[in-house]
């Protein structure tokens, strides 16, 4: 009973929150407007799309800040604040919208949609993606990632994801508009680290996903408001119509290898997966597959009456894509996005509404259950500690005239996909005034594990020191109370015999 005490920690949640990420100077940054998690080596890497760099004095120009954990001190440290350094034709501005991290944790890719083209026609808010590798010490810039058509306010970069391995990055040229607001549709890039023989080098290949044709004949679309990897060679597209919701759609490209040309290229093997047949609309909003079930797809949705998800799996037959079942969100629930954990969890991002007038955003959590998934729990903004109430009181005493947070709760959101025991919520700090953004200095990062975290969650890599530690404790402790049994045992037997001499030697009588 003893081990099941230290190791397993009971609590009316499924999940607790284990540390608040913070930076070490606050500023009015955006901080916690992405985020990433990596268990390996225990990082998470936070996005603050308007921090100014302090080195080349520009304002709004992004950076990344990259935590490790401390086994000794058993929390998050901050150990490195990255800036992106322009290129001869590209100024970085709004490093960290997006970021994602290898398996390994050894490579930082991240999202900067509002850098500009420096060329002999600037392209303004054309975007660029950086490329950051750890050298042992630090993370270093490798690579730029500049888009093969610039687009003025493409945003190239504004949604992003990458390969396991790091090798592939896939990146999207669409910035934010409304449906008035008729500029170009959607395009996405898929770039890859490829070996040179020729040059016995590694260079960066680029190719472009056009969207497919019934697309193009749509009204009001964005290709790639998500993408996602599958593995290196396979990735998964989503694009909304903002005025024919029929036509949205998940869109799967392979890739594939010319034999005539001796190259490779990005083959679309399904002409898209739409649920309006099943009564629902809305499906390019967001989705999720698993990487290790590729044959089955979790759809986001709405009907006339609530928000649901479609799950929906191949038939290998016909290869037409078939539902299985759908769930409707608890009521008052409503959400914007859908992620995956393997093939265990999902969570799906969102608001939940107690009234017409009030809402609040919530993380809403699902398990598989014999096959299904099923509600697991719901997190909302966790409540005010004295480290809050202290930024408060600090923000009157310079008599400024606001004393909310203005916490953007989930602002991003990740799982840590090794194992599905951790995961990390932004909430960067800013208010609208009309159409004008507001920052503040309060954002930060959560990270939450599971309440039954335990000892059949851990490898190598995971919090092994503290387990170690502990378990080095309890067996010294159960030690020394097996010898003070022990030597209490002997010296009553002792105690015992000596009476027992005593009573029977004649010459005591």
């Amino acid at each position: 009973m003893i081990f099941a005490f230290i190791f397993f920690v009971s609590s009316q949640s499924n999940w607790q929150l284990i540390s608040t990420l913070r930076p070490g100077i606050p500023n009015k940054d955006l901080f916690g407007r992405s985020v990433a998690i990596c268990s390996t080596q225990q990082r998470v890497v936070v996005g603050a799309e308007w921090a100014d760099n302090p080195s080349t004095n520009k304002s709004r120009a992004g950076a990344l800040y990259v935590y490790d954990y401390d086994y000794r001190g058993r929390n998050w440290t901050q150990k490195q604040i990255i800036y992106a350094e322009d290129s001869d034709d590209i100024e970085f501005y709004g490093l960290g919208s997006t970021v994602e991290i290898s398996s390994d944790c050894n490579t930082i890719i991240a999202g900067a949609p509002s850098s500009n083209m420096l060329s002999q026609v600037s392209t303004r808010q054309c975007g660029a993606v950086a490329i950051f590798e750890y050298n042992g010490a630090f993370f270093e810039q490798t690579h730029v990632g500049k888009p093969i058509e610039p687009i003025e306010g493409g945003g190239f970069g504004r949604t992003l994801a990458i390969s396991t391995d790091a090798k592939y990055f896939a990146a999207a040229n669409y910035n934010k508009f409304s449906a008035v607001e008729v500029k170009f549709e959607g395009q996405v890039e898929v770039h890859s680290n490829v070996y040179d023989f020729d040059k016995s080098e590694l260079r960066w290949d680029r190719t472009v996903l056009d969207p497919p044709d019934n697309l193009l004949n749509g009204n009001r679309y964005r290709f790639g408001n998500k993408i996602q990897f599958l593995d290196a060679s396979t990735i998964i597209i989503s694009a909304d119509d903002l005025l024919d919701l029929s036509t949205s759609g998940i869109y799967i490209y392979k890739k594939s290898f010319n034999e005539t040309t001796q190259s490779t290229f990005w083959r679309l093997i399904n002409d898209g997966i739409n649920a309006s047949a099943f009564g629902y609309n809305n499906i390019g909003e967001s989705f999720s597959m698993p990487s290790t079930k590729q044959d089955f797809i979790a759809l986001l949705a709405t009907n006339e009456t609530n928000t649901g998800i479609i799950f929906l799996t191949r038939n290998d037959s016909t290869d037409v894509w078939e539902k299985i079942y759908s769930i409707d969100l608890p009521q008052g629930y409503f959400a914007s996005q859908l992620y995956f954990c393997g093939e265990s969890y999902l969570a799906a991002t969102g608001k939940y509404k107690e009234n017409r007038q009030t809402s609040k955003n919530v993380l809403i959590l699902f398990k598989n259950v014999n096959g299904k998934f099923q509600f697991n729990d719901s997190i909302f903004e966790p409540a005010e500690d004295d480290t809050v109430k202290l930024l408060k009181k600090n923000v009157q005493s310079k008599s400024e005239n606001h004393t909310e947070l203005h916490l953007n709760f989930l602002s991003s959101f990740a799982w840590d996909q090794e194992r599905c025991f951790r995961f990390a919520i932004g909430s960067m700090s800013k208010s609208m005034n009309g159409s004008e953004h507001i920052p503040y200095e309060f954002g930060r990062v959560y990270v939450y594990q599971a309440s039954n975290f335990g000892f059949h969650h851990i490898s190598a890599h995971y919090d092994l020191m503290p387990i170690i530690g502990t378990t080095f404790f309890s067996a010294l402790l159960i030690l020394l109370l097996v010898a003070v049994v022990i030597f209490y045992a002997i010296k009553f037997k002792r105690s015992r015999a000596n009476r027992n001499f005593h009573a029977n030697d004649p010459s005591m009588s």
